[in-house]
């Protein structure tokens, strides 16, 4: 063989390697998700070094309705760590929304389990581990994360909770109702906030009855409408709720909606929804 072929073999095993490295990375690209997650906690967790989370604190929680601190060993059970998406994960989130709805997109109706929205738009498991170790650090008590990889389950008693969002937890008397609340917003440390939106439970909320807000009626709009066939009213204000004949329109299935070989009945064909009922058995 000559130094000439020689050569042009060693070109050509070199260009194949090329090409070769250069679909490969082509090809990894194509596969990957527009939603797949990626770390927002970057920086070391540190502590001490902390950022506030604004309009957190209840506007009722104001210092002539405080009623004293909450004792230190009152356990608070079941806060609720939420989370945010970035910008572009929270664009193909939406994005993909609008296509489950769109008849013209591969994507209508192909509805995705909780676990594969957290795998595809949620938390990537860096972060989620980075904020269980933050919250573990504090003296809290890590309970669950959510399938959609969004909300974190946590507790402790109050004074742990009060050292490690560094705002105290009070009582406050509001309308002769005693209440639960921080005397301030909390805090977090600076490297998560870019991965938390806010802290559910550190205040009491004003739960009512709907029994007593006002009468269920059948929107005026009739069939084909896109508000929910049951609407409770108080004045100008609605809340909206998903019936069984909702839920079998949504997801399509009308023909199978059967139990013990009768349809359901949705509470707005009963005319009237019991004081007593707090949910639908669906």
């Amino acid at each position: 063989m000559t130094a000439r072929d020689t050569a042009s073999r060693r070109f050509s095993i070199s260009a194949m390697i090329r090409w070769t490295t250069l679909l490969a990375t082509l090809c990894i690209f194509s596969t990957s998700s527009p939603g797949q997650t990626t770390d927002s906690v970057i920086a070391p967790v540190d502590p001490a070094v902390r950022v506030t989370l604004q309009g957190q604190r209840a506007p009722w929680a104001l210092p002539q309705n405080s009623q004293g601190p909450v004792p230190g060993y009152t356990m608070l059970e079941h806060l609720t760590l939420v989370l945010k998406r970035s910008p572009q994960r929270q664009k193909a989130f939406e994005q993909l929304l609008e296509e489950l709805q769109d008849p013209a997109s591969p994507n209508y109706h192909r509805f995705l389990t909780p676990v594969q929205v957290g795998e595809r738009f949620g938390a990537s498991e860096h972060d989620i581990d980075a904020i269980s170790q933050w919250l573990r650090s504090q003296g809290l008590r890590v309970n669950s994360v959510a399938n959609g990889r969004m909300m974190i389950d946590f507790g402790g008693n109050a004074s742990v909770v009060s050292a490690a969002f560094a705002t105290e937890m009070r009582y406050y008397l509001v309308n002769g109702e005693r209440r639960v609340a921080t005397a301030g917003d909390p805090q977090i440390s600076t490297a998560l906030a870019g991965i938390i939106h806010s802290v559910s439970g550190l205040n009491t909320v004003d739960d009512h009855p709907y029994h007593g807000a006002g009468q269920a009626h059948v929107p005026a709009q009739g069939a084909g409408s896109d508000l929910p066939t049951l609407s409770i009213c108080n004045g100008e204000s609605c809340s909206y709720f998903i019936t069984p004949d909702d839920f079998a329109v949504i997801y399509d299935v009308n023909n199978l909606y059967l139990v013990w070989g009768r349809r359901l009945p949705s509470l707005a064909e009963r005319g009237s929804i019991s004081p007593t009922c707090k949910t639908s058995s669906l």
